[in-house]
């Protein structure tokens, strides 16, 4: 169910040019790969499962990654140096 509300998301804001035109080649990408992670789980392939583990953990390094990220430019930019 995540896969196809994922898949929907992308698919709308890649028609809506949301981003921007040159981003709708991205967002049509990821919504492919959560379309196609949506079919392969309801179609019962072999490999639907690993591929679907792969996607989730994906996105979840890159939530975690991107965190840190921010957190980690925000720090750098409150050093500030002193003025004498």
């Amino acid at each position: 169910m995540v896969f196809v509300f994922w898949s929907m998301i992308y698919l709308v804001l890649a028609l809506a040019e949301a981003a921007g035109p040159q981003m709708g080649r991205v967002l049509y990408a990821l919504a492919g790969v959560y379309g196609m992670a949506f079919f392969a789980l309801v179609a019962g392939y072999f490999w639907a499962r690993w591929f679907a583990v792969g996607l989730s953990l994906y996105g979840v390094l890159t939530a975690v990654f991107g965190i840190w990220q921010r957190n980690w430019m925000q720090s750098s930019r409150s050093i500030r140096p002193s003025r004498r």
